[in-house]
């Protein structure tokens, strides 16, 4: 058997075995559970947060439902934003995913209303139990439900490396 039929038989045997890959589109609301503030000078009109927030997940793909934890530094003045961390999807304690995030905003108004517009992405760093293997990446968007809630929808791509029966 020459190299290039080796090759094409090792890549059919093999193929199912490494790839699985699904487009996803979920989303969490997530609520505030700690929150640390540090608080630039008043002219700067400037805060850096530190938030913890957690939220069931629901939609399609392989990370829902679980439950989100976000682990967040963001950067807030009174026209620009930026945030990043951590967040961690859990549907038991040995099937964990966990992902990293970053996003940016801005204020957008005029006489008649205002709102800030974030926008970022995310891709996986890990995972655990069923989740071992994980890869993916994708875009994310926030909206400002309330005070203390945030809704995340996710779009990107997520395939488990490794297993054909995950």
């Amino acid at each position: 058997m020459n190299k290039y039929k080796l090759a094409g038989l090792c890549l059919l045997m093999f193929l199912p075995a490494m790839i699985w890959a699904e487009p996803v589109s979920f989303s969490s609301v997530v609520t505030t559970e700690a929150d640390q503030n540090l608080a630039f000078p008043a002219a700067d009109n400037r805060v850096v947060r530190l938030v913890q927030r957690q939220g069931p997940v629901t939609g399609e793909g392989i990370l829902a439902p679980s439950q989100m934890l976000e682990w967040g530094i963001h950067d807030i003045g009174p026209e620009l934003g930026s945030g990043s961390g951590f967040l961690v999807f859990s549907q038991s304690d040995q099937d964990k995913a966990y992902l990293s995030f970053n996003w940016q905003a801005i204020r957008l108004a005029d006489k008649s209303r205002e709102r800030f517009v974030l926008k970022g992405s995310w891709r996986v760093v890990s995972g655990s139990g069923k989740f071992q293997g994980l890869q993916g990446l994708g875009t994310l968007s926030i909206s400002v439900l309330s005070a203390s809630q945030r809704q995340w929808q996710f779009d990107g791509e997520l395939m488990l490396v490794g297993s054909a029966d995950k």
